[in-house]
């Protein structure tokens, strides 16, 4: 009776650190990724066909021309790729048009966001849904579902976040 009321205490003990734990990485993502999509321009906002990639053109610090207008330095890419988020920047030249305007990557050199989706830098781990959907204006909407599998259990635990942000550049 003792081991029964100590393996089912030591059960629910691992159980609950495995959710914090996945909580603690969704959230964490969840904050990076709002930080950095908050900072962007809705008028350059790309969200892939199968909603699992999102790019957008964020200012330079002090990033102003001499009509005080903005420069976008660099285009934010997150994708999901087997099972991981990855981030990756893609650094905007001077004499681009999408340097002074707020572009989707598309029309920055003619790639496809999907073009985008290799040398970034890994995120998270053990991310099964990652889903961007613009909702019109400003606002985008992201879920993002981590799993994780705990010894001598046949199913994982999932943690799932769904947040609203809106773009302010």
């Amino acid at each position: 009776m003792i081991l029964t009321i100590y393996s089912n205490g030591s059960s629910a003990l691992r159980k609950t650190e495995a959710q914090s734990d996945l909580q603690g990485t969704v959230q964490t993502i969840i904050y990076r990724l709002s930080r950095d999509l908050q900072r962007g321009s809705p008028a350059g906002l790309s969200v892939a066909a199968s909603e699992d990639a999102v790019s957008v053109p964020v200012p330079d610090a002090f990033g102003f021309d001499d009509n005080h207008d903005l420069n976008f330095g660099r285009y934010i890419v997150y994708y999901l790729q087997d099972g991981m988020l990855y981030r990756r920047e893609v650094e905007i030249d001077a004499g681009n048009p999408a340097h002074t305007s707020a572009l989707p990557i598309e029309d920055f050199q003619g790639l496809t966001l999907e073009d985008y989706r290799r040398d970034g830098v890994l995120v998270g781990r053990g991310i099964v849904e990652f889903k961007v959907s613009a909702g019109g204006g400003e606002t985008v909407s992201v879920t993002l579902t981590a799993e994780q599998r705990r010894y001598g259990k046949p199913t994982p635990d999932t943690f799932s976040l769904t947040t609203g942000l809106q773009l302010h550049n």
